[in-house]
C-alpha cells in the first residue's frame, strides 16, 4: 500500500494534462481550507454538468478519495468529506500547485484552452464590430476566386479545436492567398501568424510541423509547398513547451515541389 503522499503525487501527475480539472480541484481545496466549518463546500455531486465538464478526468476520483472524500451510502454518486485533515489538504494543494508551476502538459493544454477561447471570440467579433467587418472585407478582396476546375486544390484549415473551414484553390495560388482567406474569417489570424504568437501547421506532414518562418513561404504556390491536389492546414498557438521534433524549423511538405532541403525555400 502506497503512503498518502505518494498516492496524492501520483494522482496529481495523472490529472496534469487536464488543466481545467487541476484548477477546479485546487480552487475547491483552497475554499474548503478557508471555510473548514462550511458543509456546503464538503459535498460533491459527480452527476452534475459542472463536475462532468470540469472534473471528469483520469485520476480525479482517486485524488478526492486520498483527500478523504467518500461516496455516501444512500447516494453513491455523491462524495462527502469524511475527515478534514489539514496535513492531507496541504499535501493535495502543494501537489496541484506544483503541477501548475512545473508540468509541461498542464502548461501546453492550458495554452490550448486559452487559444480556443480566443479563436471563438475572434470568429464572432464581426457580428458586433464594424471595424472588424471592414478588415475582413479587405482580406477577402485579396483572395482569388474559388477554383471551378476539377484540378483545383481542396484546402481545409482547422482553426482551434472546434472550427474547420474549406474551399478550393488553384495549384498556382499561393500560401499568402490562403492566409488572406483566413483573415477574411478573423483579421487577428494573419497578424498573430506574422508575430509568431500562432503558427500555421501542415497536417499533411507526418509530424504536423509548423511553418515557423511563415514569410519565407508566403509567396510559394500551393503546389510547391505540397498542398496540391489537397491541403490540410491548422492554425495553432505557440506552446510554452513545444513537443514536436523540429518545431523551430521551417518545414516544406514531403509531397510538394519544395520537398527538397529547407534552405531552398528561403532563396
Amino acid at each position: 500500500q502506497h503512503d498518502k503522499e505518494d498516492v496524492i503525487l501520483r494522482c496529481a501527475a495523472r490529472i496534469a494534462p487536464h488543466p481545467l480539472a487541476v484548477d477546479t480541484l485546487l480552487r475547491s481545496l483552497k475554499t474548503i481550507q478557508a471555510h473548514p466549518t462550511n458543509n456546503k463546500y464538503q459535498t460533491i455531486d459527480t452527476t452534475t454538468s459542472g463536475f462532468q465538464r470540469s472534473l471528469n478526468a483520469p485520476g480525479v476520483l482517486d485524488f478526492l478519495k486520498a483527500m478523504n472524500f467518500h461516496p455516501q451510502y444512500q447516494q453513491p454518486k455523491t462524495l462527502k468529506l469524511a475527515i478534514l485533515d489539514p496535513a492531507t489538504f496541504y499535501l493535495g494543494i502543494s501537489a496541484l500547485e506544483q503541477v501548475q508551476e512545473t508540468s509541461p502538459e498542464y502548461a501546453n493544454n492550458k495554452a490550448l484552452l486559452k487559444f480556443d477561447k480566443e479563436v471563438e471570440q475572434a470568429l464572432l467579433l464581426a457580428n458586433s464590430d464594424t471595424k472588424e467587418a471592414v478588415k475582413r472585407a479587405d482580406f477577402m478582396s485579396k483572395v482569388p476566386s474559388e477554383s471551378s476546375t476539377a484540378r483545383g486544390s481542396h484546402m481545409t484549415v482547422e482553426i482551434g479545436s472546434n472550427t474547420k473551414i474549406s474551399r478550393k484553390f488553384d495549384g498556382d495560388d499561393t500560401l499568402q492567398d490562403v492566409v488572406n482567406w483566413l483573415g477574411a474569417h478573423a483579421s487577428i489570424i494573419p497578424s498573430n501568424l506574422q508575430s509568431g504568437e500562432w503558427h500555421l501547421v501542415d497536417r499533411n506532414h507526418p509530424e504536423a510541423l509548423p511553418y515557423s518562418n511563415l514569410t519565407g513561404v508566403l509567396d510559394r504556390t500551393l503546389q510547391y509547398i505540397g498542398c496540391w491536389p489537397s491541403g490540410r492546414l491548422a492554425v495553432v498557438p505557440t506552446l510554452p513547451h513545444p513537443t514536436a521534433v523540429g518545431t523551430t524549423t521551417l518545414v516544406s511538405s514531403y509531397r510538394g515541389l519544395g520537398a527538397g532541403p529547407v534552405e531552398h525555400l528561403q532563396k
